[in-house]
């Protein structure tokens, strides 16, 4: 069972307390990409995006479809 008051999330697993997670602070994403159509067979799409703030990270895609 999970309780949220406050801007916290509070819940037991097996009957032990989870660790106390905030939802404080905030967060800026940002996000760019490029999609090729290379050939008429052959796509391509490279996207990035960004987190800054309270949540800070990198995430990445590259994604090449043939088709036959």
């Amino acid at each position: 069972m999970t309780i949220i008051q406050s801007g916290k999330i509070k819940g037991k697993a097996e009957g032990k307390a989870i660790e106390e997670v905030k939802l404080e602070g905030a967060t800026m994403i940002g996000e760019a990409g490029v999609k090729m159509d290379i050939s008429e067979r052959l796509k391509l799409e490279v996207k990035g995006e960004c987190f800054v703030g309270k949540r800070e990270g990198l995430l990445g895609m590259v994604k090449v479809k043939y088709a036959i």
